[in-house]
């Protein structure tokens, strides 16, 4: 859409899309938001909801698997509040230590 260029920033919220939260969710951000859409602005998630992967959503192990979670499947840029700092720390860490995206996703974020 053409409104979607003028737009810097979203934020994705606490809803799921076939059972899977949209801060993790590859097809409600990555495909349709990112690619169909080509949004290529800052994705901001609501509030602690990277950590809420893994401590209301249960669907990761840990913080860091949330971090990775949200960067890889939900192309997130940010983090509303992450209480959690060393866990996403180590979260971008291991996502890159694994190969699970590199360091320019990372400067991607940033840049937006």
């Amino acid at each position: 859409g053409k409104g979607l260029k003028e737009v810097a920033t979203v934020m994705e919220d606490y809803t799921e899309y076939d059972g899977v939260p949209n801060v993790g969710n590859s097809k409600s951000l990555n495909l349709l938001l990112r690619q169909q859409l080509a949004f290529d602005g800052a994705l901001v998630t609501d509030y602690e909801e990277i950590r809420n992967l893994a401590n209301w959503h249960h669907t990761v192990a840990s913080t860091e698997d949330a971090v990775i979670r949200a960067i890889q499947e939900g192309s997130v840029d940010m983090s509303m509040i992450p209480y959690d700092v060393e866990g996403f720390r180590d979260g971008i860490s291991k996502g890159i230590q694994d190969s699970v995206f590199t360091m320019d996703r990372i400067d991607t974020s940033v840049k937006r």
